[in-house]
């Protein structure tokens, strides 16, 4: 995917290129929707081991900080390996 987008843009693009960094809030009513319209790809969203309850939303799970840190770090050094003229612009 990286080389992909790499040898896609334009010099044009790539200097105006930013990103995004973020991981999605989840909760068991979305994850039983989730399950009937697509339970493989819910396979991938739905990992208690990794979610914690939200603190202003108890129904909300969101992924765990050290977990959340630790994926963003890895992603932040592929995406400075990768495409190393492509700033993040937000995260959470």
């Amino acid at each position: 995917m990286w080389r992909e987008i790499d040898d896609t843009l334009t010099p044009k693009a790539k200097a105006q290129l930013k990103c995004e960094a973020f991981f999605l809030t989840h909760s068991k009513d979305l994850h039983e929707t989730n399950v009937q319209w697509n339970a493989k790809g819910e396979e991938f969203l739905w990992n208690p081991d990794l979610q914690v309850p939200k603190k202003t939303a108890p129904d909300t799970l969101v992924y765990d900080y050290n977990y959340r840190r630790r994926e963003l770090a890895d992603f932040l050094t592929m995406l400075d390996r990768h495409l190393p003229y492509c700033p993040v612009r937000y995260s959470f």
